[in-house]
């Protein structure tokens, strides 16, 4: 089986058993979601004054989402994702790491009723991981995290017997701590070279563009 595959059917899973948190009643909406976009690199931050620059390169991304919105209160929602960006590399002064990041969160959304036009805003944590690629050595840092964003959701066709899709821009900021403390593998760290004790953070912000189907 490709190596992408291997990584989508997984993630496709966990997403969807979103919807396995909730009893599947009249009273709430699923509702499934396919995404791309590109993920906007960033440096850490503050940086540690040892003169070594330190960049997450930007990629191309991808994942799919899954969660519920209630149909007695079409404001709120909850929702599963799974983001991935496989080429985000890092660079480290003159050197360049191939990198995989990966976001796996769960989030709440707060939308608008208008169904024809949904702006929405969200604000969630969840897993982040940074993972090298095997030619530099395979490390990896995994990083509770948290994350906030805003998009809209544009309706495009609804079926009268219930059922819809239709295109979703989003943009979110996934934050996290960079802290070279016991929390962060050794041998991560050291690919960083980031002094020992050092504490700082990341922005990445994604951009995607969706194609969400309700039932």
């Amino acid at each position: 089986m490709p190596s992408c595959f291997k990584t989508f059917l997984p993630a496709t899973v966990a997403v969807l058993m979103v919807f396995g948190l909730f009893p599947a009643q009249a009273t709430a909406q699923a509702e499934a979601t396919a995404i791309i976009g590109y993920l906007l690199g960033s440096d850490i931050s503050p940086d540690p004054g040892d003169g070594i620059s330190r960049n997450f390169e930007s990629g191309l991304a991808w994942g799919v989402r899954g969660g519920y919105s209630f149909k007695d209160n079409p404001m709120l929602g909850l929702e599963g994702s799974f983001t991935q960006a496989p080429l985000s590399d890092i660079n480290v002064g003159s050197d360049t790491f191939a990198n995989r990041v990966t976001y796996a969160d769960f989030n709440m959304v707060i939308q608008g009723s208008n169904p024809d036009r949904r702006p929405y805003v969200t604000i969630g944590l969840g897993l982040t991981s940074f993972r090298m690629g095997a030619s530099d050595g395979g490390q990896t840092h995994r990083k509770l995290g948290a994350n906030i964003g805003a998009g809209i959701k544009l309706l495009m066709w609804e079926h009268t017997g219930g059922g819809s899709w239709g295109l979703r821009f989003d943009v979110r900021d996934h934050m996290h701590r960079m802290d070279a403390d016991d929390s962060m593998r050794s041998n991560f760290k050291n690919a960083l070279q980031l002094p020992s004790n050092s504490t700082s953070s990341i922005h990445n912000i994604v951009t995607t563009l969706g194609f969400y189907f309700t039932f």
